[in-house]
């Protein structure tokens, strides 16, 4: 070595219980110290896991609200005695794109997964 001290990054913990880990690791039995570190570490990875599990579900329930206003939208299908055959067509085409296009939405939804 040349002399130089060096610092590691500080680890920053998202648990309570891997914080109070890495602060007893220094006085844990040499042979315990990679275990409590190991362990703190596992603990933080499922935090950061399940913190992702929570905003994909929100993100998800964004989507399902909004398919499901889409669809809600896609049945007020107003035809009127006026509206000439090909209106009418053409009302019943835009609403069945709403619906066909939620469909592939919740297909690629799915293939997410």
């Amino acid at each position: 070595m040349d002399g130089t001290m060096t610092f590691s990054a500080p680890v920053e913990s998202l648990d309570p219980i891997a914080t109070e880990l890495r602060e007893c690791e220094p006085r844990a039995p040499q042979q315990m110290k990679a275990l409590v570190i190991r362990a703190a570490d596992h603990i933080d990875d499922l935090k950061r896991k399940a913190d992702d599990y929570s905003a994909a579900i929100t993100l998800f329930r964004g989507f399902l609200n909004d398919w499901a206003t889409r669809l809600d939208g896609s049945t007020d299908v107003r035809i009127g005695m006026f509206d000439s055959e090909s209106r009418a067509q053409e009302k019943v085409r835009a609403a069945q794109s709403v619906v066909l296009d939620v469909a592939r939405l919740m297909r690629e939804a799915a293939a997410l997964s």
